[in-house]
């Protein structure tokens, strides 16, 4: 399923730049600046939306926020840095969304 992939690609992408995440499902923060693929993707989908915390150490870089459901629009908004919008738009080019 293209959510799962993008999912997955955007954990990735975070970690290769050698960021954590912090697992927010829209009430509050589930994991604390995790760099553990699987528990993230096992505690997602709680409620009806995720957001990705994205860390360098304790400097917080900006946010991914995620709706299952969505199909490829699965990335509902996201912060509009730099580091961030690198990150979402490399991850759904790659995967041809954008």
């Amino acid at each position: 399923m293209l959510q799962e992939q993008i999912i997955t690609a955007l954990i990735a992408a975070i970690f290769a730049g050698g960021y954590s995440i912090t697992l927010n499902d829209g009430d509050d923060d589930v994991l604390h600046k995790s760099f553990d693929a699987d528990r993230i993707i096992k505690n997602m989908n709680s409620t009806e939306m995720d957001l990705f915390k994205v860390y360098n150490q304790d400097q917080y870089i900006g946010f991914i926020q995620l709706i299952p459901g969505n199909g490829d629009d699965i990335v509902s908004n996201h912060s509009g840095n730099e580091i961030i919008e690198n990150i979402v738009d490399k991850v759904l080019e790659d995967l041809g969304v954008l």
